[in-house]
């Protein structure tokens, strides 16, 4: 690992501390990271604060990300409203948004990942988006390549089925869209003579509060802390990088100061200061042994937020306002006659069983709707649909442990592979991938559940 010049160790401790920002001071990305207020500063009052627009001015000058400066601007300024408006809906702009932007570049994912972790960098940006996240309802939008452009949905009625895909737990809006992206490459865009429409219903998680905190405490409350949980929500691929970062920070810390009472010492013998570039470096040990902290510590989050959940869902009393744009969806697909499959993904089987409760209650006819529930943890599936799940899904297999869950339908996946912190739950990853068997078992599933459906 190279070796930190003497004067960034000098003035790392001291280079982010908060301070009153003047106003003629430029508000650049390391004065925004100092900044103590929500809204920070939007000199031009487009919405978007300063120093994302500066960082949008940058990427914008790459040829293939050119084109799309509007709509990432437009991406910006549907995030910054998640923390300053107070407005529950404001989550359908920022979906809405992230499709367009996936329209013009193919950069997109990356793109919305940067803008979200520099948007949401410090700590009381991070409660504000919380606490939207908390209250938030939700959102709705067509996957941009399967989305009706000559026809609307009412032309399409006679030959056109909706994919409703419904995400899983923790995860960020990209991921969702790129989920359901994985749906339609497994599935295809037709079905004996239907054309497939997909679409995301993206539901924020309860608990992601909670898993911030534990992100921050495993992770270190250093400056980049906040950015480096909200690109991904505390994902898994990257974490070796984040325990290597605050494990040499650490290491850093630990650096005896220079002083005048030892200064000229340093200035005749730095090394008896600076230690060597080896004592800058965490063992693999170490790095290791965080990681699987976090992963513990992330799992069990992970399963008090289902629980929670799946025990306010089975009371038959239990409406949720979050479910409110999906519900509409589909009480408006179903009522023009359109064909629809709901596949819900980890919490979103859940939220599935409010949904249908819901649409039980207005009436809605049903007849044209099915449900394929993926690592499902719950009981049953609304309507008596057909669900898949591995045998290897640590968070299925863990909720079972705590009350009925559906048992498992596919032995395919081998346990503890490498990724998705070996916890075998991510949709792309596991259930959608054509490496393993369980992706044809839900491949097959959606296909008997559309071979159902009244012509």
């Amino acid at each position: 690992m190279t070796r930190l010049p003497f004067a960034t160790l000098l003035t790392s401790a001291l280079a982010f501390a908060p301070i009153a920002i003047a106003a003629d001071t430029a508000y650049t990305s390391d004065v925004s990271l100092r900044d103590t207020t929500v809204a920070g500063r939007d000199a031009d009052d487009n919405g978007v604060r300063d120093d994302i627009d500066a960082f949008i001015d940058l990427r914008s000058s790459a040829p293939n990300v050119a084109s799309a400066k509007t709509e990432l601007v437009g991406y910006a300024r549907a995030l910054q409203r998640t923390l300053t408006s107070g407005d529950v809906t404001a989550g359908q702009a920022v979906l809405d948004r992230l499709a367009a932007l996936s329209r013009v570049t193919p950069e997109w994912e990356t793109l919305a990942s940067d803008v979200r972790s520099l948007t949401v960098n410090t700590k009381v940006r991070l409660r504000a988006f919380t606490s939207f996240v908390a209250s938030a309802k939700s959102a709705t939008t067509f996957v941009p390549s399967s989305a009706p452009d000559t026809k609307t949905l009412t032309d399409c009625l006679a030959d056109c089925t909706l994919i409703l895909f419904q995400n899983g737990i923790f995860t960020t809006e990209e991921s969702a869209m790129r989920d359901v992206r994985a749906l339609q490459s497994l599935l295809g865009g037709s079905f004996e003579g239907q054309t497939l429409l997909y679409a995301v219903n993206y539901n924020p998680t309860d608990g992601l509060g909670d898993l911030a905190e534990v992100f921050l405490q495993k992770f270190g409350e250093h400056t980049l802390s906040t950015s480096n949980f909200m690109r991904s929500l505390g994902e898994s691929s990257v974490l070796e990088r984040f325990a290597v970062d605050f494990l040499t920070r650490k290491l850093q810390a630990a650096i005896p100061p220079v002083t005048p009472g030892n200064v000229l010492n340093f200035l005749r013998n730095p090394t008896s200061v600076l230690p060597s570039a080896q004592q800058l470096t965490p063992s693999p040990a170490d790095v290791n042994a965080l990681v699987e902290q976090y992963k513990t510590a992330y799992l069990d989050v992970l399963l008090r937020s289902l629980k929670s959940l799946h025990d306010k869902s089975s009371d038959s009393t239990y409406s949720d306002a979050k479910v409110s744009s999906l519900v509409d969806t589909l009480d408006d697909a179903l009522r023009k006659g359109m064909r629809a499959v709901l596949v819900p993904y980890s919490q979103g089987n859940l939220y599935a069983t409010v949904v249908y409760r819901e649409l039980k209650a207005r009436g809605t006819p049903l007849d044209r709707l099915r449900i394929v529930g993926v690592a499902v943890p719950s009981g049953s599936i609304p309507g008596g649909g057909e669900y898949v799940t591995s045998q290897s899904d640590l968070v299925v297999g863990g909720l079972r442990l705590l009350f009925d869950v559906l048992p498992p339908t596919n032995a395919s996946v081998p346990a503890l592979q490498s990724q998705d912190m070996g916890l075998g739950h991510n949709f792309g990853m596991v259930y959608a991938n054509p490496r393993w068997a369980v992706s044809t078992d839900l491949r097959e599933a959606v296909r008997r559940a559309l071979r159902s459906l009244d012509p």
